[in-house]
């Protein structure tokens, strides 16, 4: 009896060892599972509210990691300080999704226009030029400079994003640390905050 169990139990592996192989194609159940996903994510692929949804989703979450900072620097500590940049990276990624939501909202070109990071370009009329700074900050952040050291250093057109802007007076250079590309604090947050709420309500108005 044990070995006809056995048997039986071989018989119904069998089939799924040689898909898992790739020597026989897979089960017609995972290609259905596949056309029906295909066919949800037709639907939401340029719907400017499901994106907007997305974007609503990783500001929730930028907020939980934000709150979970402390207001001073003499408390803190490296866990908790690290927590500050990636709120604020989630946070630059719910701005990106929030743009392209509005741009898809106003049907102002082609769809296929949100597949870049560049979203100063889809919205910028939007903007008032405090905010569009603010959202080529936001776009550097999510490109690299809340991910990775140094932005891509192969070559000169790469380098120049990490750049900072300087001035002069007197002989001497004058600069802000706001703009160092890579800069985050409770301040540039509730800055992007602002921004993000902006977004929202410009495609809540569209």
């Amino acid at each position: 009896m044990a070995s006809l169990k056995l048997a039986a139990m071989r018989a119904i592996l069998a089939p799924i060892r040689r898909v898992r192989r790739g020597l026989t194609p897979a089960l017609g159940v995972m290609s259905n599972i596949s056309a029906t996903w295909r066919k949800i994510l037709d639907s939401q692929a340029f719907d400017h509210a499901v994106w907007e949804f997305k974007s609503r989703q990783l500001a929730a979450s930028s907020l939980i990691l934000h709150r979970a900072t402390p207001s001073s620097s003499e408390t803190s500590t490296f866990d908790s300080i690290s927590a500050i940049p990636s709120a604020q990276l989630l946070l630059a990624l719910a701005i990106e999704l929030m743009a392209k939501a509005l741009y898809l909202k106003q049907a102002a070109g082609p769809r296929e226009a949100i597949y870049s990071h560049d979203v100063l370009q889809l919205i910028g009329s939007s903007l008032s030029s405090e905010q569009a700074e603010l959202l080529e900050f936001s776009q550097t952040f999510v490109v690299w400079a809340g991910r990775y050291p140094t932005p891509k250093w192969t070559s000169e057109k790469y380098k120049i994003s990490a750049d900072v802007p300087s001035h002069f007076v007197d002989g001497m250079e004058h600069f802000n640390a706001l703009d160092f590309p890579n800069h985050a604090s409770h301040d540039r947050y509730l800055q992007l905050g602002g921004l993000f709420n902006h977004l929202r309500s410009c495609w809540e108005a569209a």
